[in-house]
């Protein structure tokens, strides 16, 4: 839970608004108190049956460039991007992700 906490206080951080907001959280036991989801929709259904959604394109386009440039080699120094990264990797994630979806099939 600690990388999904810290990731959406980066993007929350580079991108305010265009995340889900963490209230509280706590490493430890892994309890995370974040912004209430339950008008949100999960955009696959709406864009299937061809809704409009006339804010999508600049929000998306905002998230995406402040998430790439403010966590990227471009914006951060050597050691800042290190940090970085350091913070960001989940090796167990990574071990079952190799195993799982790149080797078994």
């Amino acid at each position: 839970m600690r990388f999904e906490v810290q990731a959406l206080l980066k993007q929350n951080d580079i991108s305010p608004g265009l995340a889900p907001k963490v209230l509280d959280h706590h490493d430890e036991i892994s309890l995370v108190i974040m912004e209430c989801l339950e008008t949100h929709e999960v955009m696959r259904k709406p864009l299937v049956e061809g809704r409009y959604f006339p804010k999508f394109v600049d929000q998306i386009t905002d998230y995406l460039v402040n998430s790439l440039f403010y966590t990227s080699d471009l914006y951060l120094s050597g050691l800042e991007k290190k940090e970085l990264q350091i913070k960001s990797i989940n090796p167990h994630l990574c071990k079952l992700q190799e195993d799982f979806v790149y080797t078994n099939p």
